[in-house]
């Protein structure tokens, strides 16, 4: 979360208002896979297209209009 707060941060020149607690939240991840390695070895033609960063920055352009009207 650190990470994609500092990547939103940069792609929207603006500081944004978080704060962190220690308490899970309905619906979130109690935990995460995030080794492809065996997906990879059976489809070795595959690869990853976006990285956070990539995402980050797509949500950020297709959104941005509408988060300006909000703002008016």
């Amino acid at each position: 979360m650190l990470e994609a707060i500092e990547i939103g941060q940069q792609i929207s020149g603006t500081r944004l208002e978080w704060d962190y607690s220690e308490t899970n939240r309905i619906g979130d991840h109690l935990w995460w896979i995030s080794d492809n390695g065996k997906f990879m070895a059976h489809y070795p033609a595959w690869q990853l297209q976006y990285d956070v960063r990539g995402i980050m920055q797509e949500m950020y352009e297709q959104n941005l209009e509408r988060w300006q009207q909000k703002k008016h």
